[in-house]
């Protein structure tokens, strides 16, 4: 799906194949189901730590009134 949208010039597929590399890695295709879980929520658990996450969450939710 992702790289059918590569053509569509939407900001966020800018870096072409860059973008497919980093989903790949994020996704971790390679894992089995139960490395993959563990890999995902060990990601989830990084990002409701991390600084930004939390004031770019807070940012859509006063700017945009998006909850988070």
């Amino acid at each position: 799906m992702v790289e059918i949208m590569m053509e569509s010039n939407l900001p966020c597929f800018v870096r072409g194949e860059e973008t497919i590399t980093r989903l790949r890695e994020k996704f971790q295709l390679q894992l089995s189901d139960k490395k993959a879980s563990e890999f995902m929520i060990e990601e989830m658990k990084r990002s409701y730590e991390n600084f930004f996450t939390t004031a770019y969450d807070m940012f859509q939710k006063f700017q945009n009134n998006i909850p988070y």
